[in-house]
Parts: structure tokens; C-alpha cells; sequence
């Protein structure tokens, strides 16, 4: 009978009295004897338990399934709405765009690529199908060899002639799938060629009447009998006024060759280029009591134009010179990681740093005043900047008002198989 109270008392404890009582019952209707009995019921009662605890586990597993599924359709039509509003974010605006997988297939092309390719069915095709741009299919695989964003300016020709500024970047690390974006820049590019055009158009046709005036105005000098008088003082400041303007037409005829005509480029020896450009302008800086310092790596080659990058010279030690009243000008060439770097630094004005975004910008000024002073057009560093930036470089200026400046430009000097290799005669 312990046993029978002690298996009563742990059953009644743990599995409570309605299984353990219901047990007793089937254990009475098959177990006659009374300790089989209370045993019988304790097994049955643990069994009736183990199917409750199931029944209630099944059931907040169920809850949790319905919880999950409702959360998970929350979720569908959430991605569902921001997949359309991307959608309609693609169709609505005014660059093509396309979804293609790492193979140049396009899986996705919005209204305006569709259009414009005439592709409407464009999915399952190929990228150089649709647009039969070789330049757009090189853009692409370099974009999935880098697995990083690329950009290029590019012609199309079909179906019409365009120039669209291209980008190509990858979807995400993990998926092999790249976005296509193509604006449509013919309209700028044609009104920047107008532009060119209509600048050296009228600066050829200035030269001419200039011209004119300055010889008549000479001549009259040369005629005048009252030295010091009016009429000579006026006639000088004429012929003053028409060299300024002969140099601003000079400047932008240089500026619009340098931004419309690609740079015949050939091998030229930089190291003895910068040594007699140098050269040059020391009879400039002995006028100003001014030392002209040169610190200059021999051997020095880069394929580049030997005109253009002797007027970025002429610019950049013109400029330091007629912008530093005493101390020096130091011109510098040597090689670096990223090509040949030209420095030219000076002791002279210096640049505040508010106008140091802005001094490669044409026609801008720091002081007006003192660039009329000395002759500035206002378009020096934007030929230079125009200019190396043909080349494949980058210029760039450190300042301190008052203090100097210095300009650094950077080359690339590795030889390109694709130009001559002759050196400059």
C-alpha cells in the first residue's frame, strides 16, 4: 500500500486529477487486482498527459503557422507594392534602364528602353541584340569583371544616332544580376559643339577687324606731333585694349581646339620639355628680381602633345610669375604611381580657399583688378585644366592667401600601344 500511496501522491502532483481519475477508471475495467490497478491507472493517466501536452504544443504550433503565414502574406504584398512603385518609378523617368544577368541577358527593360530600341520583346535577348552597341557590350563586361560601377560616354547608332552617358553596376555581391542606366546627352553635346563652334567662329572673325584697328591706331601714333598729348595717350590705351583682346581670342580659339579635337599624341620627352620651357621664362623672372628654381627628374617620356602641353606650361609658369612680387618659382617634374607630376609652385598672392573651386572655371577672376593689371584673360587654367583632362590626367591647386600656390598636374606616362611611338622631332 507505500507504494500505492507514493505512485497516488507523485501521479496526483504531476498529472492532476482528471487524467489520473480517468485512468483509474480504464484501469478498473481491465485491472482486477488493486495494486495492478492504482499502477495500470498512473500509466494510463501519464499516457492521457503526454497526449494532452501534445494536443496544446500542436495547437500553439498551429498558432505560430498562422501567425507566420499572416506575416509572410504581410509581407508578399508589401514586396509586392514596393516592387510596383519601383515600377513605376523605372517607367517614369527619362533614362533607359535595363536588368540584365551577368551573361548580358536582358531580364528587365523599362517603357522608355523598350520604346526607344523598338525591343518589346526584348526579355531573353541579349543586351548587343537589343541595342547592337559593341562599345555598351565592352562597358559590360568590364563592369562584371571589376564587379563594380563603370561609366562611359557612348554613340549609339541604332536606331538613331544618340550620345548617352552609360552606367553599368552590379545588383549586390550575391546577386549575378547588373543594372543598366542610359541617359540621353545628344541635345547637350550638340549644343556644346554649337557652342565651340560659334566661339571659334567669332574669335577667327575678331581677329581680322582687330587687327585693323591696331595698325590704324599705330599709325596715327606714329603721326602725332604733340607727344603726350590726348589724342596720343587715347591712341595707346587703343592699341592697349586691342592686345588684350587679340589675347582673349588667342585663348579661346586654344580653349575651343582643346575641348572639340582629340590631342594627336606621340613620345616626347617630358624631362627636357619642362628644362627649356623653363628656360624660357627665367629673362621674365630676372625682371622681377624673382628666382626661377628647377627641380627636374631626367628621363622622363610620355605620350602626350607637345604644342598643348607646352601651353599648359606657359600658363601655369606665366601665371606664378606674374602673380609673385618677390621670393621664387619653383618648377618641378618627377614620376609617381599615377604618371609624370609637373609641379609649379611660387611664393607669391596665393588663393583664398573660397575661390580655389573656382579657379579652373573660364573667364573667372580672383581679383580683377590685378588680372587686368597683368594682362590675365581669365582663361589660362581652364585651357590647362581642358586640356590635361584630354590627356588623361588631373590638375589641381593648393593655396594659402598670401603665402603662394601650387599647381600640380598629373600626366600618364606609360606608353600606350595604341599611339605612335616615334618621338617628337
Amino acid at each position: 500500500m507505500t507504494v500505492v500511496r507514493l505512485a497516488d501522491q507523485i501521479w496526483g502532483q504531476t498529472a492532476g486529477a482528471s487524467p489520473y481519475a480517468l485512468g483509474l477508471v480504464f484501469a478498473a475495467l481491465l485491472v482486477p487486482d488493486p495494486i495492478g490497478r492504482w499502477l495500470a491507472g498512473g500509466l494510463v493517466a501519464l499516457s492521457l498527459v503526454g497526449v494532452a501536452r501534445l494536443l496544446v504544443e500542436k495547437s500553439r504550433a498551429d498558432e505560430e503557422v498562422r501567425l507566420v503565414t499572416t506575416r509572410s502574406r504581410v509581407l508578399e504584398v508589401e514586396l509586392v507594392r514596393q516592387k510596383d512603385a519601383l515600377d513605376d518609378f523605372a517607367e517614369g523617368l527619362d533614362t533607359f534602364v535595363f536588368l540584365i544577368d551577368g551573361e548580358g541577358t536582358v531580364l528587365y527593360a523599362n517603357r522608355l528602353a523598350t520604346a526607344h530600341f523598338d525591343a518589346r520583346d526584348s526579355q531573353g535577348s541579349t543586351l548587343l541584340a537589343v541595342t547592337l552597341s559593341s562599345d555598351l557590350q565592352d562597358l559590360m563586361r568590364k563592369a562584371v569583371a571589376l564587379g563594380a560601377p563603370v561609366i562611359s560616354e557612348i554613340v549609339y547608332s541604332h536606331p538613331i544616332e544618340m550620345v548617352g552617358q552609360t552606367q553599368v553596376w552590379p545588383e549586390s555581391a550575391e546577386e549575378p544580376r547588373y543594372f543598366v542606366s542610359i541617359h540621353n546627352i545628344t541635345d547637350l553635346r550638340r549644343l556644346e559643339r554649337v557652342r565651340r563652334d560659334f566661339v571659334a567662329n567669332v574669335s577667327h572673325e575678331l581677329r581680322t577687324p582687330m587687327t585693323t584697328v591696331r595698325a590704324m591706331a599705330e599709325t596715327l601714333i606714329d603721326e602725332e606731333t604733340e607727344q603726350g598729348g590726348s589724342a596720343h595717350r587715347y591712341l595707346s590705351r587703343i592699341v592697349s585694349e586691342v592686345d588684350r583682346l587679340t589675347r582673349i581670342t588667342d585663348d579661346l580659339l586654344i580653349l575651343s581646339q582643346a575641348e572639340s579635337t582629340e590631342p594627336a599624341k606621340q613620345l616626347v620627352d617630358l624631362s627636357q620639355l619642362v628644362e627649356l620651357h623653363a628656360e624660357t621664362f627665367k629673362p621674365s623672372a630676372d625682371a622681377k628680381s624673382l628666382r626661377l628654381l628647377t627641380d627636374i627628374e631626367p628621363g622622363i617620356q610620355a605620350v602626350c602633345n607637345e604644342a598643348q602641353i607646352n601651353q599648359v606650361l606657359t600658363n601655369l609658369i606665366d601665371n606664378a610669375i606674374n602673380y609673385t612680387q618677390s621670393g621664387h618659382v619653383t618648377v618641378r617634374l618627377a614620376t609617381i604611381e599615377e604618371g609624370a607630376l609637373i609641379e609649379v609652385e611660387d611664393t607669391g598672392v596665393g588663393i583664398s580657399s573660397e575661390n580655389t573651386a573656382r579657379i579652373f572655371e573660364r573667364f573667372y577672376r580672383v581679383d580683377r583688378g590685378r588680372s587686368r593689371q597683368t594682362g590675365g584673360t581669365g582663361l589660362g587654367l581652364s585651357i590647362v585644366r581642358h586640356i590635361v583632362e584630354a590627356h588623361g590626367g588631373k590638375v589641381s591647386v593648393e593655396s594659402q592667401l598670401n603665402q603662394g600656390s601650387c599647381f600640380r598636374v598629373v600626366l600618364p606616362c606609360r606608353l600606350n600601344e595604341a599611339e605612335s611611338t616615334e618621338p617628337a622631332r
